[in-house]
């Protein structure tokens, strides 16, 4: 394996467009009223900082992980779920969840399990990816419905009247995943491998880097130095970290127990924890030797699609670095 890959700032445009999750159904245009929602049983939980929280769109469920046992606690299921795709965790808290079937974002609060739609319909097709800002916004990548004609956009949701605005559109290819950095710039990944940066005043968007081979980048994260770490489903199963400044692209773990790769995020050390849905499995990945050890399988997980580490009330994954 080639440790270092050149940043490409173009790459062909002829990338097929595919299911993100090979084997799962894409979400419709559906559009349903604002509304509280009641739920199956889970447990009601108090997030302790270094908790793994995990979409399980086979399950229908938020599950809690803890990180150092393994043990898992379902939070919210059922209710309106249909296939709870990815998820982030805002400044309050509160679990926001990206459901592609739906064409929904619900509000999850993790110590009753109730969850409640944010916003819905609209300009939703297939939300795949969902992030906030320093100051509370949220963002959706959305990976549109080419058969109806709906482009791959990235669009701004008011958390308080789920009001959606289109902030970039357009885009080459299907978007996948999105993360906010610390400088408040909107960074997505798309099905062709590219990582692409969005301005989230004016839309514009910019290739930080691209993976020569093509194929879908399926999660993007940061970690505290701010560097990029998307995980790779393509020919093979890889987790690169690209450089913000210059896009080149590093090779970081791949296959050996991986099966598909979804989600991801780096806990407080640094680690990389990456949700493999045909595994039912979280792996957590060393950055520096690519070692590759079982933070949780099994129980309640079907299909792990995407995972937030907690990071306490004052302030969520994205924006805060």
């Amino acid at each position: 394996m080639v440790n270092s890959l050149v940043c490409q700032s173009k790459l062909l445009k002829s990338a097929p467009t595919i299911s993100r999750w090979a084997g799962l159904t894409l979400g419709g245009l559906v559009a349903t009223l604002v509304m509280t929602l009641s739920t199956l049983p889970a447990q009601a939980v108090k997030l302790k900082k270094g908790d793994i929280v995990v979409a399980d769109g086979g399950a229908k469920a938020i599950i809690q992980v803890d990180p150092t046992t393994g043990k898992q606690t379902t939070i919210s299921s059922g209710g309106n779920f249909q296939e709870p795709d990815a998820l982030t965790i805002d400044a309050r808290g509160d679990i926001l969840v990206a459901d592609d079937v739906k064409s929904a974002v619900f509000r999850v609060n993790p110590k009753t399990g109730k969850q409640t739609i944010v916003s819905s319909g609209g300009s939703f097709a297939t939300p795949y990816g969902i992030t906030t800002d320093a100051s509370g916004n949220i963002f959706v990548a959305d990976g549109g419905n080419n058969g109806a004609g709906i482009p791959s956009q990235v669009i701004r949701v008011d958390p308080k009247t789920g009001t959606q605005t289109i902030v970039s559109s357009n885009f080459s290819y299907q978007l996948t995943d999105i993360i906010t950095d610390a400088s408040g710039n909107i960074l997505v990944c798309d099905s062709a491998g590219e990582i692409i940066q969005v301005d989230p005043t004016t839309g514009t968007q910019t290739i930080v880097s691209g993976f020569v081979f093509g194929g879908p980048f399926n999660g993007i994260t940061t970690d505290a130095s701010g560097d990029i770490f998307v995980s790779y489903n393509g020919f093979s199963l890889l987790i690169f970290r690209a450089d913000p400044t210059t896009g080149g692209l590093f090779f970081v773990s791949g296959n050996d127990n991986f099966k598909s790769l979804a989600g991801l995020d780096t806990d407080a050390k640094g680690n990389i924890l990456v949700a493999d849905y045909r595994a039912a499995t979280i792996f957590r990945v060393d950055p520096t030797t690519g070692e590759q050890t079982i933070a949780s399988s099994g129980g309640s997980f079907v299909t792990p699609l995407d995972l937030r580490v907690y990071r306490g009330t004052k302030g969520s994954r994205e924006g805060t670095r």
